[in-house]
């Protein structure tokens, strides 16, 4: 009776293990404040051109859901006013510890400015996480924050 009950027991566990992962799909809908903490604008004097810009700004990104995620990023923006081209890197960390780490391009587009964004990874509930997004200004009359309106597709292995 023991070696049927092993048998048994083994004979459940191979489908369990062989099964392919799962991987899960979510959609971050948002909308989020950030502030610019400090920026150096450098320009060569040699020359009259367009200015480089580079920031470290934070924020925070109050989802869809109710979740809150603080948001630190550095950009480089090349003109030296933020609404030219700039690249950069972002990290979102949740209330609960989790994150999404992307790298974003931006500037002025049709329809306004943009935000493209790349997952390069996560972590938490978001670990290996990889996907794409897309930041859309909103037009406010704060000086020293700006509004997004925002999205990132999700998948986590």
């Amino acid at each position: 009776m023991q070696s049927f009950v092993l048998g048994l027991a083994a004979a459940c566990a191979v489908p369990v293990c062989s099964q392919p992962a799962i991987s899960a799909e979510e959609t971050l809908r948002f909308r989020l404040v950030v502030h610019h903490i400090e920026t150096d604008t450098m320009r060569n004097p040699a020359e009259t051109g367009p200015e480089l810009s580079a920031s470290h700004s934070v924020g925070v990104a109050v989802m869809e859901d109710g979740r809150l995620a603080w948001k630190e990023f550095v950009w480089i923006g090349f003109g030296g006013d933020g609404a030219v081209p700039s690249q950069g890197f972002s990290s979102y960390v949740f209330e609960n510890g989790d994150g999404l780490d992307v790298r974003f391009s931006s500037g002025p587009g049709e329809g306004g400015y943009f935000v493209d964004y790349e997952v390069l990874s996560g972590s938490g509930g978001y670990a290996g996480a990889t996907g794409t997004g897309q930041l859309k200004l909103v037009p406010t009359d704060w000086d020293h924050a700006t509004l997004f309106e925002g999205s990132i597709d999700v998948t986590t292995p």
